[in-house]
């Protein structure tokens, strides 16, 4: 099995956290996270807490891109789905599946 990239210490949480992915968006306002689960986690560096948790993909995360815009998210997984969410109101608002191949 691969082995995560990054382990994040959530802040003064007191739990440890394994990801596959981790993004770093420009704003440098939020942190995106993808677990080996399929769950996306988006975290806001200013409050030092977690403000979205997603679960809608079965597999682990394999990409994550946030907009600049710091509303919409697009996340792949090995499920072969990606999705695009609206992080305002934590909903898919578009996706696609790969019949063959990875994501």
């Amino acid at each position: 099995p691969k082995k995560p990239v990054f382990k994040l210490n959530v802040f003064d949480k007191g739990m440890s956290v394994f990801y596959d992915w981790i993004t770093f968006p420009p704003g440098n306002r939020f942190i995106v996270t993808g677990g080996m689960g399929g769950d996306v986690r988006v975290w806001d560096i200013r409050k030092r807490d977690m403000v979205s948790h997603l679960k809608e993909h079965s597999m682990a995360i394999t990409g994550l891109a946030l907009f600049e815009d710091d509303v919409h998210l697009v996340s792949c997984s090995r499920d072969k789905s990606f999705l695009c969410w609206e992080l305002r109101t934590e909903r898919r608002i578009a996706s696609h599946i790969q019949r063959m191949g990875g994501v």
